[in-house]
């Protein structure tokens, strides 16, 4: 049973936004669908596999799971279904899969319909699709082959211009797991273009986002809590603001961020390291004014999530569910011409 609780300032910066926000947690195997209505916080979930990076563009949603990559298609009409009587304006809908093996996929984008993505049991970024498990097409320079193994554990994309641009790694390591050794202070920020290495010493690199209207990229340092940003022009390095909590998964819209955050596993020896630092009693969303670096509101799963990857805003207003292969089990449906059809049980 998953529960959550939120202060007024967390439901009032949600609802004001007139969005939805997604949250994936690996190892619940779900994708959360968050908005403010009325002052409280709605929830949807979702169930899907080992639920990691969440991409979109326009209609279409990518979520990276076990040995896979899960398509959705944005709906919204629904015939039959009197507005009075649902509690959501746009489904996502599972249209489609591509089974990838295990590459412990992380960050996920799509241009052109296409789907780029970090593998980081391969540490590449890759292009998936229907022939082969995945195309790499770029690696990090220190790393000298490809092959599975996970040699510098790199996990977070932010895509500039159609893209990959940016990419963080917990190490410039060239053999399996030896980021390890250094995976508190080793982290890395890389630029795809180039090669090169922008910014190093990082305290467990996550989750990058370009600020188009700032021109600067920000991303999370997952073992000081900390929000931090880098402005390409200056090559300036700045911490926005610090909270006490493991940090991953990072939407910025306007001068608001929502960070995830995660409990510190008693069984990690990575999250051992980090005890007495950081305090990982629960997983939850962090907003932020990203103007002043203060919180606006906190949301925290007291029972059933113990850590997030993923937080993306869906990409238009509105209250958003999905409904994943799994969900449609218990719900059978079709989609045909742009509208979701729910069938009863005996037309299933």
């Amino acid at each position: 049973m998953v529960e959550m609780v939120y202060d007024r300032g967390f439901s009032t910066t949600l609802e004001q936004l007139g969005l939805s926000i997604a949250v994936s947690t690996y190892k619940a195997s779900k994708v959360f669908s968050l908005w403010g209505e009325g002052g409280k916080v709605v929830r949807h979930e979702a169930s899907v596999p080992r639920a990691m990076g969440v991409g979109f563009e326009q209609d279409m949603m990518v979520v990276a799971t076990q040995g896979g990559m899960s398509m959705y298609r944005r709906v919204g009409r629904f015939p039959g279904v009197k507005e009075a009587d649902r509690n959501y304006d746009n489904v996502w809908v599972e249209r489609a899969k591509y089974l990838t093996g295990p590459i412990d996929t992380h960050d996920v984008g799509i241009v052109d319909k296409r789907i780029i993505a970090v593998n980081t049991a391969w540490s590449c970024i890759g292009v998936f699709g229907f022939e082969e498990s995945f195309q790499p097409i770029w690696k990090p320079p220190f790393v000298s082959k490809l092959g599975p193994g996970d040699r510098c554990h790199l996990n977070g994309m932010a895509m500039v211009d159609g893209a990959p641009k940016y990419v963080t790694a917990l190490g410039q390591t060239d053999e399996p797991r030896l980021w390890k050794e250094s995976i508190v202070d080793g982290g890395v920020l890389m630029d795809v273009e180039s090669n090169e290495v922008l910014l190093e010493g990082l305290a467990m690199p996550h989750s990058p986002a370009w600020n188009e209207e700032e021109g600067c990229l920000y991303f999370l340092e997952s073992a000081i809590g900390a929000l931090s940003r880098y402005f390409p022009e200056s090559g300036k390095h700045e911490i926005v603001m610090k909270t006490d909590r493991f940090v991953r998964g990072l939407a910025i819209h306007g001068e608001v961020a929502f960070m995830g955050f995660s409990k510190l596993r008693e069984s990690s020896s990575t999250f051992r390291l980090l005890h007495g630092k950081l305090s990982g009693e629960c997983a939850g969303v962090l907003a932020v004014d990203m103007a002043s670096g203060k919180s606006l509101g906190v949301l925290e799963f007291e029972e059933g999530i113990d850590e997030l990857y993923d937080v993306s805003f869906f990409p238009v207003e509105g209250r958003h569910i999905v409904l994943s292969e799994w969900d449609a089990k218990m719900q059978p449906h079709l989609v045909l011409q742009d509208k979701l059809i729910f069938l009863k049980r005996k037309e299933a």
